[in-house]
């Protein structure tokens, strides 16, 4: 396991592959929460959004520690609202906390992601049964059409 702080402070800036990244992240935080962002974001929610890109940036298959010290001095304000937000994570499942020792990267292994994407599986296939009786014919066939676009697209050659 190592420690880091985490940070793009320690990367070069303005690179292709950083750029790229960072707008990628916060794409992916706005699809995810962009509807469940209050209109008066509060500092929880500034040190939320900007630890969860972080976290996601670091990714990788090890562990690492997160200090809320240095995390606070990053983002510029105390620690109580950056532990706050590490607290959120860890009901999300993507740190975890270890008492007396911080805060921690979670690690997902294969199986784990294979798990995910079941799930997410199985939810479409309800939201579609669910779905499927208030669509009009129009939308019917509007939702065929792109599945079986998606159904080509992603057929393995022969």
């Amino acid at each position: 396991m190592t420690s880091i702080s985490v940070g793009t402070n320690d990367r070069k800036k303005g690179t292709v592959a950083e750029v790229f990244d960072e707008s990628l992240i916060a794409e992916l935080f706005n699809l995810l929460w962009g509807q469940e962002r209050s209109v008066m974001p509060t500092v929880v929610d500034y040190a939320y959004e900007e630890i969860w890109k972080r976290v996601i940036m670091i990714g990788g298959s090890e562990e690492q520690r997160l200090s809320d010290v240095t995390l606070s001095e990053q983002l510029g304000m105390s620690r109580t609202p950056v532990r706050q937000a590490l607290e959120r994570l860890v009901q999300e499942g993507l740190v975890r906390s270890d008492p007396r020792r911080g805060f921690w990267t979670s690690t997902f292994s294969a199986q784990d992601i294979h798990e995910i994407y079941d799930l997410r599986g199985a939810l479409e296939a309800l939201a579609v049964l669910l779905a499927a009786p208030r669509l009009s014919h129009s939308g019917r066939y509007t939702f065929t059409h792109a599945h079986y676009s998606c159904i080509e697209q992603w057929a393995p050659d022969p």
